[in-house]
């Protein structure tokens, strides 16, 4: 593939990622959090997540984490805990509220999915097919 060709798909792939950055941002503004805040409630599962797994998957410093999970526990969304099967560790869950919150983002979300509907569902398996790729390489 040429680099011209390379500059295109990147440039197409930005301009659908701003997209649903766009309308991600927009969910997360009506549930008073900000996008970060959102996506940490997000990757937080019942069983508990810790600070420095979170952090790996926002991609960020764990002091930047803890930030944001002090803020969120300010708020009532979350709390640390220790579970019972290694007394050593922290880990953060939601609480009843977060994980409603939680639940109102994922709904808000799948609202805004509208952007795959012009796509037949061979275009739908062909797009699958190339985000595996292209997530396993990232």
């Amino acid at each position: 593939m040429s680099t011209a060709d390379d500059r295109e798909l990147l440039e197409l792939y930005l301009q659908v990622a701003r997209g649903l950055g766009a309308q991600l941002y927009e969910v997360a503004v009506r549930h008073d959090l900000t996008p970060v805040q959102a996506m940490t409630l997000s990757h937080l599962g019942d069983g508990g997540v810790a600070t420095k797994e979170i952090a790996a998957r926002l991609c960020c410093d764990p002091s930047n984490a803890t930030g944001i999970v002090d803020q969120l526990e300010r708020r009532g969304l979350v709390r640390r805990t220790t579970p019972p099967e290694d007394r050593r560790k922290r880990v953060v869950v939601p609480t009843d509220d977060g994980r409603a919150v939680v639940s109102g983002l994922r709904e808000a979300i799948a609202s805004t999915a509208g952007l795959f509907d012009r796509l037949t569902p061979d275009d739908r398996t062909e797009l699958r097919r190339i985000l595996e790729v292209l997530a396993a390489s990232a």
